[in-house]
């Protein structure tokens, strides 16, 4: 997808990526935007990029998180072609405390249904989906009072709004599952939302 604006927000890293970063950016001004914090989380970052985000559509990846190299422009087209408000895709879990690496592609469905399928688990990961900025612009990004729900309050309030969706049923997401010790994942999907 050639014509991409790429907003790094750099919340503290130490693995040497900076220095990539900074040469990258360096190299290509008009298309990337590198900021910086000192580990104010995801929440902080993700809004910090949407302020600086010119784009007509918002997709985010995180550091451990990957694409199919046409992921974008597969999303995109689908966009152009229904039109939709948001476009998602199937997607597959990697890493070390990933239980089902099986492919997901994920039902067709509207807004509605989607509301209910997220009382039952997340409809897709953060970086299935292109959504077109009015929409994300909208919700004023994400809310700070839900710092363990980011994603699903995030999908709630838009849902709520009756967007257009399309699927792309292949998958082109992959997101990395960590163990994390203090993520309290046994909390059901139904409490969090």
């Amino acid at each position: 997808y050639p014509r991409m604006e790429l907003v790094v927000v750099d919340d503290g890293s130490t693995d040497g990526s900076t220095e990539i970063l900074q040469r990258l950016a360096a190299d290509h001004p008009e298309r990337i935007t590198l900021l910086f914090q000192n580990r104010n989380g995801p929440i902080a970052a993700r809004n910090r990029a949407l302020a600086h985000a010119n784009g007509n559509y918002i997709a985010f990846l995180d550091a451990d998180d990957t694409w199919h190299p046409d992921a974008l422009a597969r999303l995109h087209a689908a966009l152009e072609t229904q039109p939709a408000d948001l476009a998602y895709c199937g997607w597959q879990a990697i890493g070390n405390a990933a239980t089902d690496t099986q492919p997901n592609s994920p039902p067709e469905f509207d807004a509605g249904e989607a509301i209910f399928h997220l009382l039952q688990q997340s409809p897709w990961p953060i970086n299935s989906v292109l959504i077109r900025r009015p929409l994300i612009d909208e919700l004023r990004g994400f809310s700070e009072r839900a710092p363990t729900a980011m994603e699903d309050d995030l999908w709630l309030r838009m849902l709520a709004r009756k967007p257009r969706l399309v699927r792309v049923p292949e998958v082109l997401a992959f997101q990395r599952q960590h163990l994390h010790p203090h993520r309290n994942s046994h909390v059901p999907q139904w409490r969090r939302v």
